[in-house]
């Protein structure tokens, strides 16, 4: 029995109640700078009243934070346990900073949110330079990774009209340093989950970036930007199993890999 499941499954559920209470409680968000969004609705879902101004987009993160919690507390094997943490941290961040978005729709819920795509698209970029010189993470490549998040929350807080082009810079560039990675050879393992993970967040991406062209009933619990954390949620995990089989130590396989 995989008994590490337990302690991140009982945290999960416990945040799940805590956030779900929030949503019985009324507005504390009108003394806050508000987001274009909540004067002109970016999505169809109808706004509430409540604390939770966008239920269904909000509570959708749960599925980000249950990865994040997972990744976070899954048995470390040789060299991975690094990227397992930072994995694990960029998830839950992903979640939680969706989730205060959707809820408040305001500007400091914005700079969460986009950070969190930063962190986790970070984190695969970073993963993959350590591939590229094959060389375990460690505190230097930390700390690198933490300061080049710093800067991109700067760029938040000084030019957000940059946030799509900032994230599209860092998926293609996880993307060029993987197809970089194939071209020299390395072989890399468990193909069949970056295949999965890239489909399922393309799927994702496309539900977002398209989603004012479909139908949607504003009322409804079927919302298309739910659909793109769900799709994003699920990609994160298929890519950190991928990963955690081509991470530098990971080469040699000890008991309590996920992919041993």
């Amino acid at each position: 029995m995989r008994t590490w499941l337990v302690r991140p499954g009982l945290i999960w559920m416990g945040l799940s109640a805590v956030l779900l209470g929030a949503g019985a409680l009324p507005s504390p968000w009108a003394s806050w700078e508000a987001d274009p969004c909540r004067a002109v609705n970016c999505v169809c879902e109808r706004l509430g009243a409540g604390a939770v101004a966008q239920p269904v987009a909000a509570y959708s993160n749960l599925g980000f934070v249950l990865v994040g919690l997972l990744v976070g507390a899954a048995p470390d094997p040789a060299g991975t346990r690094w990227y397992r943490r930072v994995f694990g941290a960029a998830a839950l961040a992903a979640g939680l900073g969706s989730w205060f978005y959707h809820a408040s729709l305001t500007r400091a819920g914005e700079w969460f949110d986009i950070l969190g795509l930063y962190a986790l698209t970070g984190a695969l970029l970073w993963a993959n330079l350590a591939r590229l010189r094959r060389r375990p993470g460690g505190p230097r490549w930390l700390a690198g990774y933490l300061v080049s998040l710093a800067g991109l929350g700067g760029q938040m807080a000084v030019a957000r009209e940059l946030q799509l082009v900032i994230f599209a810079a860092l998926i293609a560039a996880t993307l060029v340093t993987e197809a970089v990675l194939w071209l020299r050879g390395d072989r890399p393992r468990h193909a069949l989950f970056l295949a999965a993970g890239l489909a399922s967040f393309g799927s994702g991406a496309a539900a977002w970036l398209w989603e004012a062209r479909l139908p949607c009933d504003p009322a409804g619990l079927w919302q298309w930007h739910a659909v793109w954390h769900a799709l994003a949620a699920l990609a994160i995990a298929l890519l950190f199993v991928y990963f955690d089989g081509n991470l530098p130590g990971a080469y040699f396989k000890k008991p309590g890999s996920l992919t041993a």
